[in-house]
């Protein structure tokens, strides 16, 4: 589980080391209340009703997935040219009548 060091938001009760889920749930309603979505503020309203080890399962849910979509954007900003290179081949190896049609039984046996 992620738990967010107490100096990454300022103001937020701590347990023993870490801040918890709520905590810096109420820090964050307080600074960006005025920055985030209708929706965003609508699933922290609700996330804040459940107990502390849903708060902290659902947190980490969320800064999982965020940190996976930035290492996502990071790869795909740098492999760009990678991806040119091979996305050319592709449609030549097409053009060349190289390709052919998928099959789901025989490029997928195992589904």
């Amino acid at each position: 589980m992620d738990w967010i060091a107490p100096e990454q938001v300022r103001g937020a009760r701590v347990f023993g080391r870490y801040a918890t889920a709520r905590s810096c749930y109420r820090t964050m309603r307080r600074i960006y209340s005025q920055a985030v979505t209708q929706l965003l503020k609508r699933a922290f309203a609700a996330a804040s009703k459940l107990p502390d080890p849903e708060q902290d399962a659902f947190a980490s849910l969320l800064l999982a997935e965020l940190d996976s979509e930035r290492r996502w954007a990071e790869a795909f900003a740098t492999s760009q040219d990678q991806l040119s290179v091979l996305a050319d081949e592709a449609l030549r190896e097409f053009a060349d009548g190289v390709t052919q049609p998928m099959d789901l039984e025989r490029d997928f046996p195992n589904h």
